[in-house]
């Protein structure tokens, strides 16, 4: 699953909306959306990016009994993943 799945998900579990979660952590609501969807292109520096995730998995964490670590950790996998290119045959024109 995702990070930002997990995420969404332990949000929904608490009955939060992500205009909540903006809130709370003084974020647009655009960018916890785009970290539930996994829309790296879409969030600031990978380092703003990865310390969103942290807030927001420290946050909800302790409510649903989520890892922030491992959420993070997660998420930093699947952005490489994302950022590598994609590997495709090239043939000579």
């Amino acid at each position: 699953m995702p990070a930002g799945e997990a995420l969404r998900r332990a949000r929904l579990r608490c009955g939060w909306s992500a205009e909540d979660i903006a809130r709370a952590l003084n974020i647009r609501v655009r960018q916890v959306e785009a970290l539930e969807q996994g829309d790296i292109a879409a969030l600031p520096a990978p380092v703003y990016a990865v310390g969103f995730m942290r807030a927001y998995a420290e946050y909800v964490g302790p409510h649903v009994g989520l890892d922030a670590e491992r959420v993070v950790a997660l998420f930093k996998a699947q952005a490489r993943g994302a950022a590598e290119p994609q590997r495709g045959l090239n043939f000579p024109v």
